[in-house]
């Protein structure tokens, strides 16, 4: 990459981000924060995360690309 100018590296690697992250990645890497931040229990299922509360009610939280 050292032939190409700043802007042209910078789309590059944009379009390699674009490319490599996927629903799941992003529900992997909220996971932690949910865990840490509320109270209850969660689990990754693909593209979303099961939230569920000490009570009973569960939520799901899903991840689509747009």
């Amino acid at each position: 990459m050292k032939n190409l100018s700043n802007d042209a590296q910078k789309n590059l690697s944009e379009n390699q981000v674009k490319e490599c992250v996927c629903a799941e990645d992003v529900i992997c890497a909220l996971k932690p924060l949910i865990d840490e931040y509320f109270i209850g229990s969660s689990e990754c299922n693909g593209d979303s995360i099961i939230y569920s509360l000490p009570d009973g009610r569960a939520f799901r939280i899903c991840a689509i690309a747009l």
